[in-house]
């Protein structure tokens, strides 16, 4: 396995997974910053990546890390996480969430069954709903054989509402699934909603609605679904 480590909060730490990986015969190396991860010519097969605190920012960084490398065993420290952001972790890609205080050791454990289960081709985590096909991974999504151009943050949404297809999202979900922090809610998730809603009309095709429902949250309605 080829390890890539970094830890804002404990650097011992993470040059202690290094030594453990190297002892194994295993690739190693240890980052002095998320951004340096890019760098790297040759993917990991395993990412570790520790924080402070796990907070909306520690879960953006998790999202963008698993889009930069998909194929990645990606592991996530944190001393204490919140539940609510521990969710969000895992939905924006993350293999797993550990807590501190953990054993160098474990790590190199979690990441062997983590390797072991990897599918060699990459998940397909698209989903299609009549004409409309969303693909996260890439933030991409199509309607009518267009690309409806949708920013990052209304691509997350219409993902969310979709996997949910004909039950209520509440706004809570939406927004930790959006932006990662429930706490610090975006006024602008209306105007999102909104945009989304406009450009899928405009494509045309089947008739799919966003629609409101009164301090519940909202719904992705389609062909088929009963509504």
């Amino acid at each position: 396995m080829r390890f890539a480590v970094f830890d804002e909060a404990d650097r011992l730490f993470a040059e202690l997974v290094v030594a453990i990986a190297e002892r194994h015969d295993h690739e190693a190396i240890v980052f002095d910053s998320f951004e340096a991860l890019g760098t790297l010519a040759t993917s990991p097969s395993v990412i570790v990546v520790g924080f402070e605190e796990l907070s909306a920012a520690a879960v953006e960084v998790v999202r963008s890390t698993r889009l930069a490398f998909p194929g990645a065993a990606l592991f996530v420290v944190a001393e204490d996480p919140s539940p609510r952001f521990v969710l969000a972790a895992l939905e924006g890609g993350a293999s797993d969430v550990l807590h501190r205080p953990i054993l160098p050791q474990e790590v190199l454990l979690r990441a062997r069954r983590a390797n072991a289960a990897l599918v060699p081709r990459r998940v397909d985590t698209r989903i299609t709903i009549a004409d409309l096909e969303i693909d996260p991974d890439r933030a991409v999504a199509m309607k009518s054989g267009r690309d409806l151009n949708l920013t990052r943050v209304e691509a997350r949404l219409l993902y969310g509402l979709a996997r949910q297809q004909g039950e209520v999202t509440s706004v809570d979900d939406l927004v930790a699934f959006a932006w990662g922090d429930v706490d610090a809610m975006p006024t602008t998730l209306k105007t999102h909603i909104s945009r989304i809603r406009k450009k899928l009309r405009e494509a045309g095709g089947a008739p799919i609605e966003i629609r409101p429902r009164r301090s519940l949250g909202y719904i992705l309605e389609a062909p088929g679904t009963g509504m």
